[in-house]
């Protein structure tokens, strides 16, 4: 090699160093400058040495080949995942060696670092990161990058994978709940949000919206979807719930996230509108059935009308209602089930009033219930009665006790009409009337009056149990009565029965004493049963009918007798009875029984009355005698008089008869007329020729 240098110049001269061996080379260069008597030394030096590296991907254990292609595959993932790559540089050598990255342009990749120097001993990881942000596909062809080793070799990389949003699929994603009610008790509409995950791998899925008082999205955190292989496996349902509080309308988009990645919007919309459940005629604000019979059936409508923008789900049958309605007033309602009233459209309510018992007048209040929030509004006010039968036993039980063989004893039973009309009764005692007798047996109570059946108990034959339950009553339009009668039939001890007797006049009273014991630590209150044995002295014996006897100890009863006929006489041979009987009955609360058999005997009437009389010879005069009917039955008396001596000088002339009402005065008109003076005495008898019964007054005459 030679040249040629100008004056004042210089010229580079190029030394290529190409070791062929790994080793330290020493060279000396001698430059032969001509006219100069020494040659110019350039000494040259270096090393000679290979680079020992080693290239790897953190998925393989050996080393990259820089002959082949290598591919990195990211594989499929999802927008705004992100997955990296690792590529390995390591130096083995005693030399530093640099590097250097040249790519292709593409998205969503980056490579860090891109160049960088490898210090001896050491590694260095080269990252590469795919991180889409939309949907993406890597191709090997067009998606490369080469890795250049300085002063060594190059790998080629080609790159591949995709990026796809999830496969999760959403029912909607835009919902209308269009018109709800605004009530006062908030009316909650629910629209279910069905979510599948169509991909290989389970997702999770949440919610960053947060709840407000008119919108709730029922989504748990953390909530994690599996893969769905079937059309209703795995499913996730999430409730969405709208609440409008206000007249308003009402729009939000609701972003679910999936798996922290990926967002979908869900818009929901709705308005909150006013419930407008209103009768169509403003008459029918009361519905009146008024006065009805029993078993009368009327039906009478209302219509009611949805002048709002929603159906609305109704129902009458709530708390017990339609079952009130009936058993207490017999109103029923249709339709009985839940109905759907739809908007701007009506329907019509059914209310029957079918009463088959007496009913008072009432006024009750119906009502109907939004079935989604329970909700009760008024509809109408039903009013309405029937008349018709209502009797009521005060007592449906009758105890006799222990009763005598062939004696009697009687009980009052009173039963009250409490009906509108009055009531027909039946009884019917075909199968207890040889021991038991009810009067009156038939006949009708008034309406709003009470009325008294007398129960006789006269058992003739010995029996420790006379008792008959459900002793009938028909009542003529209305339910029976029944009425429970029990006792027994016991014999007389004759050495307990006592005989009272009694004398007087008739017309007039004679009162015995007995004394009764109480030998129990309790006080008595113990009735007192007085009967005549014949019907013709019924009420000539009587007492209290009751008698208060203390602890341990006695009490008075006293007894009357007052007849009102006499027994047989010489005077009356027609009365053929012997004696007035009776009995005195003490049912005692100890179980036992105290019986006096009353026996009386009424003796001829003593004078009624005298009179005194001023006649005139040969001068008429009337004398007025008051005469007493002792009955409550009208009498008729045929008049006898009868003067003293038969004095024929006196002349008596009056009425044959006279009819007296009961229990009343009548005056009775006699003409006197004496033919000489001087004083003389008569009497007048008004007699009772069927019974023989008589009163008689005297007259003192003066002349």
């Amino acid at each position: 090699m030679s040249g040629v240098i100008n004056p004042d110049s210089e010229i580079p001269i190029e030394v290529t160093f190409q070791p062929k061996f790994e080793k330290f080379y020493n060279y000396n260069l001698m430059l032969n400058v001509k006219q100069k008597t020494r040659y110019v030394n350039l000494n040259v030096k270096g090393h000679g040495y290979n680079l020992h590296h080693s290239v790897m991907l953190s998925s393989s254990p050996m080393p990259l080949s820089h002959h082949t292609d290598h591919h990195l595959d990211f594989g499929d993932i999802f927008i705004n995942e992100k997955k990296t790559k690792v590529i390995t540089i390591s130096n083995s050598g005693d030399f530093n060696f640099d590097f250097a990255v040249k790519k292709s342009q593409f998205s969503f990749i980056t490579i860090s670092p891109e160049n960088a120097t490898v210090l001896k001993n050491e590694k260095v990881n080269i990252e590469v990161t795919f991180a889409p942000i939309s949907e993406y596909r890597l191709n090997a062809k067009n998606h490369t990058f080469n890795l250049n080793i300085v002063s060594g070799p190059t790998y080629h990389f080609r790159l591949a994978g995709s990026a796809r949003k999830p496969n999760v699929e959403f029912s909607f994603t835009e919902y209308d709940f269009g018109p709800c009610y605004v009530l006062k008790q908030p009316l909650a509409r629910t629209a279910i949000l069905e979510i599948r995950n169509l991909d290989s791998s389970a997702m999770s899925i949440e919610t960053l919206y947060e709840r407000t008082n008119y919108l709730d999205i029922q989504l748990a955190p953390g909530q994690v979807i599996l893969p769905s292989t079937k059309p209703n496996e795995n499913v996730l349902k999430v409730p969405v719930v709208f609440i409008p509080r206000e007249l308003a309308k009402y729009q939000e988009t609701v972003e679910f996230d999936i798996n922290g990645l990926h967002k979908i919007g869900v818009k929901i919309q709705g308005e909150g509108v006013p419930l407008k459940l209103e009768l169509q005629r403003a008459e029918d604000t009361s519905v009146d059935f008024g006065v009805m019979k029993i078993g009368g059936d009327v039906t009478k409508n209302v219509r009611l009308m949805n002048y709002g923008k929603r159906a609305v789900r109704l129902n009458f049958d709530f708390n017990n209602q339609l079952e009130h309605l009936f058993e207490k007033y017999a109103v029923s309602i249709y339709p009985n089930k839940d109905f759907i009233l739809n908007a701007r459209d009506g329907v019509d309510i059914e209310i029957r009033f079918n009463p088959k018992t007496r009913l008072h007048q009432f006024k009750h209040e119906l009502s109907y219930q939004i079935v989604e929030n329970k909700e009760v509004h008024k509809l109408t006010n039903v009013i309405g009665c029937c008349h018709g039968i209502e009797l009521k036993l005060l007592q449906d039980t009758v105890g006799f006790g222990s009763v005598v063989v062939n004696s009697k004893l009687k009980r009052e039973v009173q039963v009250v009409n409490l009906g509108d009309v009055k009531a027909k009764f039946n009884w019917d005692t075909t199968f207890c009337g040889r021991y038991y007798t009810i009067t009156p047996s038939s006949g009708t109570i008034p309406a709003h009056e009470d009325f008294k059946f007398m129960i006789t108990f006269h058992p003739d034959v010995i029996d420790n149990d006379i008792s008959f339950t459900k002793v009938k009553c028909n009542i003529e339009g209305s339910m029976p009565l029944y009425l429970n009668l029990f006792g027994k039939c016991i014999p007389q001890i004759k050495e307990s029965v006592q005989e009272i007797k009694f004398q007087t006049r008739v017309r007039m009273t004679d009162t015995k004493k007995v004394m009764i014991k109480n030998p129990t630590d309790t006080p008595w209150k113990i009735k007192a049963i007085i009967s005549a044995n014949l019907e013709s002295s019924k009420g000539y014996f009587y007492g209290n009918e009751t008698l208060d006897i203390p602890k341990n100890g006695q009490a008075e009863y006293e007894i009357q007798y007052h007849p009102l006929s006499m027994t047989k006489n010489d005077k009356a041979p027609q009365i053929k009875e012997e004696k007035h009987e009776g009995s005195l009955f003490f049912p005692t609360p100890d179980g036992s029984a105290l019986l006096f058999n009353l026996v009386g005997e009424a003796l001829p009437p003593s004078e009624a009355g005298n009179f005194n009389i001023n006649v005139k010879t040969k001068k008429q005069e009337i004398q007025v005698i008051p005469v007493k009917n002792w009955l409550k039955t009208t009498q008729r008396f045929t008049t006898v008089w009868e003067v003293a001596g038969d004095d024929p000088t006196i002349l008596i002339k009056g009425a044959n008869t006279i009819d007296i009402m009961g229990d009343s005065v009548k005056e009775y008109k006699l003409n006197i007329t004496a033919l000489k003076p001087g004083n003389s005495k008569a009497s007048i008898t008004f007699k009772n020729e069927q019974t023989g019964e008589y009163i008689y007054y005297g007259l003192v005459k003066c002349f």
